[in-house]
């Protein structure tokens, strides 16, 4: 297999604490392995976080200062507009009227194409976040890494990644697109959300689509929506029979706003992202959160607009049998709290939970089954 992230090499607790065969280790107990695999998994998470940590600025005083003045224009607007008591109309429906321009390209030696076309997505000019959010040159263009087969009608999966990355080489392997591709015949595509790979501005951090600066995120969540819709209007346009949505991370956070607003065939959400507030303030520092608190800028107006870019307000308009997800048990990036919560949002549809981190999905074979199960029941 192409990316075969089965046979990387592995660090002695990782070989340990996989199971073989998709049986448990018969020389390891069940309790042993599940410690031993939590232990990696929430190791590999803390890294990531210092990492991610390290690349963004810390707001000080002035920052919250204004991010509260902007929270309070931005509620009052929204609230003019009507979007508190009639939610989906938040979120416009997309129009995929446009021709991308196709480049060829190989990753590690296999071909695929980037297409690339106007996002289009528009704000409220009376929006300050918005104004600031249109000054973004790269943004303004979309783009999407695709493997298609000659049949352009076979079913196709849409591939949404997590924050920080949006590059093939990445995404590739995080999602087995050759497997998808060669040896269970989907075509595949995989946009890049705002602010990432090649959206991204000199000077802008990885990880700027979700910051501190929330009012800002709301227009990154809002038209990483926009444009994942747009695309799947258009491979539907093009006669796509069947259509599955499968993200990780921001990009489950990102699937299940899509599920609520588009007739996908499958969707699938791991290790998801679902609310935004409570997840700065699950990781927020403490002296930080004492300046948070004390400008309120997690506050009643903040939830009440993230409310709008939520699974827990947009319930999914596919059945629960089209919907999946996938969790790690000692998850330190976005903790169990938040699965549980879209678990509730889409009625309690079927989940993978597994032993580890929110890395640990990358080298879990129980995981890798689950989705590949999920989308040939419901896409062939």
């Amino acid at each position: 297999m192409l990316f075969n992230r089965r046979n990387r090499k592995l660090s002695r607790a990782q070989r340990e604490a996989r199971p073989h065969g998709g049986r448990q280790d018969p020389n390891i107990p069940p309790r042993a392995l599940a410690r031993v695999t939590n232990t990696v998994g929430s190791s590999l998470d803390h890294g990531i976080l210092a990492l991610m940590k390290s690349t963004q600025a810390m707001p000080r005083k002035r920052d919250l200062r204004r991010l509260r003045g902007q929270t309070e224009q931005t509620w009052t607007l929204y609230a003019r507009r009507g979007f508190f008591e009639r939610p989906y109309s938040f979120h416009s429906d997309p129009v995929p009227d446009f021709e991308p321009r196709s480049r060829a390209a190989t990753m590690y030696g296999v071909p695929y194409e980037i297409l690339d076309y106007p996002s289009e997505y528009r704000g409220d000019e009376d929006d300050p976040a918005w104004l600031e959010w249109r000054k973004l040159k790269r943004n303004r263009i979309a783009h999407a890494y695709v493997m298609k087969h000659r049949d352009p009608y076979r079913p196709w999966v849409v591939c949404i990644h997590g924050l920080g990355t949006g590059s093939a080489y990445m995404d590739f392997p995080a999602f087995h697109v050759p497997r998808l591709y060669y040896s269970l015949g989907f075509n595949v595509a995989l946009p890049v959300l705002p602010l990432h790979g090649p959206r991204r501005d000199r000077g802008i951090p990885r990880g700027a689509l979700l910051t501190y600066d929330l009012m800002r995120s709301v227009h990154g969540i809002r038209q990483s929506v926009w444009d994942v819709r747009r695309l799947i209007r258009w491979i539907r346009a093009h006669g796509a029979p069947k259509i599955g949505v499968l993200g990780i991370s921001m990009g489950a956070y990102a699937t299940s706003l899509v599920a609520g607003l588009e007739d996908v065939d499958v969707a699938i959400a791991g290790i998801p992202l679902v609310d935004v507030p409570e997840l700065i303030d699950y990781h927020c520092p403490p002296k930080l959160k004492r300046r948070v608190d004390r400008f309120d800028v997690l506050g009643e107006r903040t939830r009440e607009i993230y409310k709008l870019v939520s699974a827990e307000t947009l319930a999914p308009v596919i059945p629960r049998e089209r919907c999946f997800m996938f969790a790690g048990r000692s998850d330190q990036i976005t903790p169990p709290a938040q699965a549980t919560k879209l678990w509730r949002a889409w009625n309690q549809p079927k989940v993978k939970w597994f032993d580890g981190g929110h890395i640990s999905f990358f080298y879990n074979r129980g995981v890798d089954e689950y989705v590949e199960n999920a989308l040939k029941t419901m896409l062939t």
